[in-house]
Order: structure tokens, then sequence, then C-alpha cells
């Protein structure tokens, strides 16, 4: 089973992210505690359902449904490349647990634009309270993309049109996207860079760069990408991380004894990392058009942060969305944020 799971840790290697590929690992050495070669070639449904029984006793039933899962990937894999004698998957036959409510990750949220003012905002203080330009941008473009970590990491400066700035907008590197049930791959998805933001953006790459005009032709890859490291190079998503934390304990120092407005949260992040940002996007994109939030504007919304679009997508103008109208209709620069940069 060793030989099988790192030959497969071997082919995600190149193909998946920093972070998926650490998850990858952690969960496959789980699995390797508990299943042997003869697990996999002998297929027994009951067998298998035991083992991952003692994976749910020994840890939690979310993490056996992870396991379960992986090592379905796994043996995938086998079969697909001929790399053992077994024909059939058990692992796709096995239905994941009933994951107890006391298991489930909490989903934390923000403040809306009506609970604080936009000065006193966690996000709006990350900001303030980052001393490098690295940093601050960092915290906004998680505000302002609502996309994950990983295509926040992507994008690069050649993937903003600052030059008008009442126009300006940016590509995002797009993971694949479910629309209308097909699977299909779009390269990039385009968003509106409301111009509030503009400013804050060029302030910070001017900062970088120390150049009155900016350029981003540097040389050997340095200074490429938005979000990089001090010394411009892509940092890592644990780099990231660690980044973040330091960050928020700053803040949470400095604001929790605030008389009007004290931190409202923990000097832990847990729960208010990087996806609490994509969360915070969504909702403030509902909160924006209130009363008059419609299925049209629940489809740009899956346009722009790519998720999965509803099968009931019609030519009509209304429902049928492309990125060029995202950009045209100014989508982005609607959303109010409650935050000040």
């Amino acid at each position: 089973m060793d030989n099988y799971i790192e030959h497969y840790l071997q082919f995600r290697k190149d193909k998946a992210t920093a972070l998926t590929y650490k998850d990858d690992k952690y969960l496959l050495g789980v699995a390797k505690k508990y299943f042997k070669d003869k697990d996999i070639v002998d297929n027994r449904i009951g067998h298998i359902e035991k083992i991952l029984d003692n994976v749910s006793n020994d840890y939690t039933a979310d993490k056996s449904n992870r396991v379960r899962k992986k090592m379905q990937q796994v043996i995938d894999y086998l079969i697909r490349y001929d790399l053992a004698d077994i024909k059939h998957n058990v692992f796709k036959t096995i239905k994941p647990k009933q994951v107890p409510q006391k298991e489930k990750k909490q989903k934390h949220f923000f403040e809306s634009h009506n609970d604080v003012p936009s000065e006193h905002h966690t996000i709006t203080r990350l900001y303030e309270v980052a001393e490098t330009p690295q940093d601050k941008l960092l915290i906004l473009f998680c505000a302002i993309t609502g996309g994950r970590i990983n295509e926040v990491q992507n994008i690069k400066w050649i993937d903003i049109n600052l030059k008008d700035k009442d126009h300006a907008y940016m590509r995002i590197k797009n993971s694949k996207i479910n629309v209308g049930g097909k699977s299909v791959k779009d390269e990039f998805r385009l968003m509106d860079i409301n111009p509030l933001y503009v400013a804050k953006i060029l302030e910070q790459k001017k900062r970088i760069t120390q150049l009155d005009e900016p350029s981003v032709e540097y040389e050997d890859g340095l200074w490429e990408y938005v979000i990089t490291t001090q010394t411009g190079k892509k940092p890592s998503y644990v780099a990231l991380y660690k980044r973040y934390i330091a960050l928020w304990k700053k803040v949470y120092e400095l604001y929790k004894d605030h008389a009007e407005y004290p931190f409202p949260y923990g000097a832990d992040p847990r729960g208010f990392t990087f996806h609490a940002f994509r969360r915070h996007y969504v909702c403030s994109y509902r909160d924006s058009f209130g009363d008059e939030y419609s299925k049209a504007h629940h489809e740009r919304l899956q346009m722009m942060i790519g998720h999965k679009i509803g099968s009931s997508i019609t030519d009509d103008i209304y429902t049928h969305f492309n990125n060029e109208k995202v950009v045209q209709k100014q989508m982005n620069s609607k959303i109010n944020l409650g935050v000040r940069f």
C-alpha cells in the first residue's frame, strides 16, 4: 500500500497546488495506517467499511469521509494506469458517513456594512495595520475579488488593466467550472475594479517598484505576481498563512480594548482566514442589491466567483451573462464591502 500511495503522490506533486498536495499527503498518511494491499485487492465492501469505521472512531466521521474520497482517487489512478490487479473501485460504492453537527466546521463571517463604520471594519483594520505593500495587496485582493486563495495568488500584474480608472478591470485565472451540468474549462474570468480601489492598487505597486511609472516588465519572473514575498517571488500558501496570522494578532492586540469598537473576535483567526473573505464578498454582493436581488444577479455572482451556474441558464439577456457583460455592467463596482482602504 505504501508504494501505491507514494506512486500516486508523485503523480500529484506537479498537478496539484501546494496546499492540495499537502492535504493529499496528510490524508493518505492516515490511510496507510489502516489499509494494506490485500484490503484493496480483495475488494470486499463490508471489510472496507469496517476499516473506515475504525478511522471514524479514532479520528472523526468527516476525516473518515475524506480518507475514503482520497482512497477512491488513488484506486482510480491505479486502475487507469494498470498499476495493480484491480478491476473495480470499491470505494465508489461506499456511501459517506453522516457527519455529526458537532464535527461540522462553523462558517464565520466578517461584519456586514451595516454592523460597524467602515473605518472600524476588521478588514479595514487588517489593511491599515499591514506595513508592507505585499501584505496590503494580499488583504486588498482577497477582499475585492472574492477569489479562492490560490486564484488570488496567481493574479499577475499583466492581468490587471488600470489605464482607465473608471473602467479598470482584471482577469482571474479560473479553476474548472461546471456550467449547466457540463464541465468546461474557462482559462480566465473577468471582473471590473471599483474605481475607489484603483488608486490604492497603484499606490502599493509604486511602493514596491519605487518608480514614478511602475512597469510590469521584470526580469527572471521577479515581481511578476501581485502577491509576492518581499523579494518579489511568488509565496507559498504556508508563507501567506503565516503572514496573515501575524497580521491578525497585531490587529487583535491593537484593537481588543478599543473604547467604542473593540475587536469582535479572538486572537486566533481560525474561521476568519482566506476563505472568510470569499464568504464576505458573496454576502456583501447580496446585501448590496437588497430586495432587488434576483436570479440574474445570482448567476452573475456565480460567474464572477467561479461557482457552478445553474442549468436553467437561457440566452435571455437577463440570465445569460458572459464575461464581457460582467465588465460592461461594472458589477464589481456596485458591491458595498463595508470596508475602507
